[in-house]
C-alpha cells in the first residue's frame, strides 16, 4: 500500500500486540514457538529472539524502503544510511547493532486471523551480493497479506525518532491501531502484553513517564491514569 514518505507504517495485528516490547539490557531470551499476547480475535505464534522497539523501528524502515519492489527482488541499502534514518550515529557499536537487529528479524512467525492465515519470517533474507559486495535484504511477499484490507497503522517517522524511552514508542505504535480520539487500555492488558509482572504503582510510574513525552511530541493532547486503566486522546494524523 501507499503511505507517505514522512509516515511509517505496521499492520495492525503485529502493532496491537506484544511482539515488539521493551527489552531490558542483557535479558533478552530465545522464544520457541510461543503465543504472542494480541487480540482475541487473532493468534500470533513467534519463534527468535525477543524483538524490541529498536527493531521495531529497523523492520518498518525495511518495510517503507521495499514496499514498491516486484516479488523476489533484491533491494540494496546503504547501510550508513540506514543507521542516519534512524537517528543513530555511523559507530562501530551501531553497525554491530544494525547486523543483530537484522538477524534477529529472521525469527518466524504465524498469524490467524479472520481474514489470512501467514506464516513467514518478518525478514526473509540479509546478505551481500558477491557479484557487487553490496548489502541488500528481501522480504517474503506472504508479508504483503498483513497489510491487506487497509489494516495497518500509520507513524510519524519524525515524531517517533525523538522518543527517548521504549514505553513511549510502544504507545504510539498502540494508539496509532485505533482512529478513535479516546482510547482506554487496562493495566492488566498492558502488563500481559509488555511481560511484565510487576506492581501496577510501578507501571503506572512508567505510563506517567511514557505519556508526558507522547505529550510533548503532540502524539496525545491528554491522558488520564484511572484506577484500572490509562485513558489517553490522541491526535488525529
Amino acid at each position: 500500500p501507499f503511505w507517505r514518505d514522512d509516515h511509517r507504517a505496521m499492520p495492525n495485528h503485529i502493532a496491537r500486540s506484544g511482539l515488539f516490547t521493551p527489552v531490558k539490557k542483557g535479558t533478552r531470551s530465545f522464544i520457541n514457538n510461543e503465543i504472542i499476547s494480541s487480540r482475541c480475535d487473532v493468534e500470533i505464534t513467534y519463534s527468535g529472539l525477543r524483538l524490541d522497539e529498536s527493531d521495531a523501528d529497523l523492520w518498518m524502515l525495511l518495510l517503507h524502503k521495499f514496499r514498491n519492489t516486484s516479488p523476489g527482488e533484491k533491494y540494496f541499502i546503504n547501510r550508513a544510511e540506514l543507521l542516519t534514518d534512524l537517528g543513530k550515529s555511523r559507530g562501530k557499536e551501531s553497525y554491530k547493532w544494525l547486523e543483530d537487529s537484522m538477524n534477529r528479524l529472521h525469527g518466524a512467525i504465524k498469524i490467524t486471523s479472520k481474514r489470512y492465515k501467514v506464516s513467514c519470517s518478518l525478514l526473509q533474507l540479509y546478505a551481500i551480493d558477491e557479484e557487487t559486495s553490496r548489502y541488500y535484504f528481501k522480504i517474503d511477499k506472504a508479508v504483503a497479506k498483513l497489510f491487506s484490507n487497509k489494516e495497518f497503522s500509520l507513524i510519524q517517522w519524525d515524531k517517533r525518532k525523538k522518543l527517548k524511552y521504549s514505553l513511549s514508542k510502544y504507545l504510539q505504535r498502540l494508539i496509532a491501531t485505533s482512529s478513535s480520539i479516546e482510547q482506554n487500555f487496562p493495566y492488566s492488558e498492558l502488563n500481559q502484553k509488555l511481560r511484565r509482572s510487576t506492581d501496577i504503582k510501578y507501571l503506572k510510574r512508567a505510563l506517567t513517564k511514557a505519556c508526558e513525552e507522547l505529550l510533548l511530541q503532540k502524539i496525545i493532547h491528554d491522558y488520564d491514569l484511572q484506577k484500572l486503566k490509562l485513558k489517553v486522546w490522541r491526535i488525529k494524523i
